[in-house]
């Protein structure tokens, strides 16, 4: 994504802000905000930004991003060759992305700008180039943390029989970090075990349930999707509750 600015100053530059679905809730750091921080820091510098690139909900993971890829063939197009981003972190939080872009920027002969953060302006500064190393290690290193954080308390979430996250099995609805049954979805659940139970096999079942009308999550049934649910019986629909290695007893109500 990206939107047109202009502050009227005098050397043009480009923009770019991120926030994952993750980073949406974390520091507070929203598309808003960055964009407030950087036409800021534009107007402080005598720069004017022609175009704001935005990823939205992607992980600073990827390195085909909508957006950044929007950004450097932009560069390539029109010329710039100032960009001003929030943070380190805005680009990215791996180490190897972060250095895959600076290789970018450097070969467009780009100067980057942080709106939030010191900015090394020398590529011939040995020092300033193992700070920007270092600044990508604790992106890294932040990354990491928050994720070992969410596993550990997903794990300790399923230990106790709690709903861990992620999309619900089907028949179920997540509601205030809880499932809870879905009456429409559980009733086409206990219709897949009877016609099992009666021996039809899953193509018959898929075919059955689509001459009824009655779909998947808006989608038709298929023999795949009748097996996924089967084999979910002795687990979320017995009412367990399992995590990667942590399996208990669900404090769900269970679908039979």
């Amino acid at each position: 994504m990206s939107e047109i600015i202009a502050n009227g100053t005098s050397k043009k530059a480009f923009a770019y802000i991120r926030v994952s679905t993750s980073g949406q809730a974390e520091e507070g750091l929203g598309l808003e905000i960055q964009r407030e921080h950087i036409l800021n820091y534009a107007k402080e510098h005598n720069l004017e930004i022609v175009k704001i690139y935005s990823d939205e909900g992607v992980s600073g993971t990827i390195k085909d991003r909508p957006g950044i890829i929007a950004l450097l063939q932009a560069i390539d197009d029109n010329g710039v060759r100032d960009v001003v981003t929030h943070s380190q972190s805005r680009l990215s939080r791996d180490l190897g992305v972060s250095l895959w872009l600076e290789v970018q920027f450097e070969k467009r002969n780009v100067k980057l700008h942080y709106s939030s953060e010191p900015n090394f302006d020398s590529p011939n500064d040995p020092m300033g180039t193992a700070l920007k190393h270092i600044k990508a290690v604790f992106c890294q290193l932040e990354k990491d943390t928050i994720t070992l954080r969410l596993l550990s308390g997903r794990r300790q979430k399923a230990s106790h029989g709690e709903f861990s996250g992620g999309r619900p099995a089907f028949g179920y609805k997540a509601q205030n970090g809880a499932l809870t049954i879905d009456p429409a979805q559980a009733k086409i659940v206990k219709k897949i075990f009877s016609l099992r139970k009666k021996g039809l096999t899953m193509q018959a079942i898929a075919d059955k349930l689509n001459s009824q009308g009655l779909k998947g999550r808006g989608k038709k049934f298929y023999a795949s999707t009748v097996q996924y649910l089967l084999d979910n019986r002795e687990k979320t629909y017995s009412g367990i509750v399992k995590y990667g290695s942590v399996k208990a007893q669900g404090v769900h109500q269970p679908i039979r």
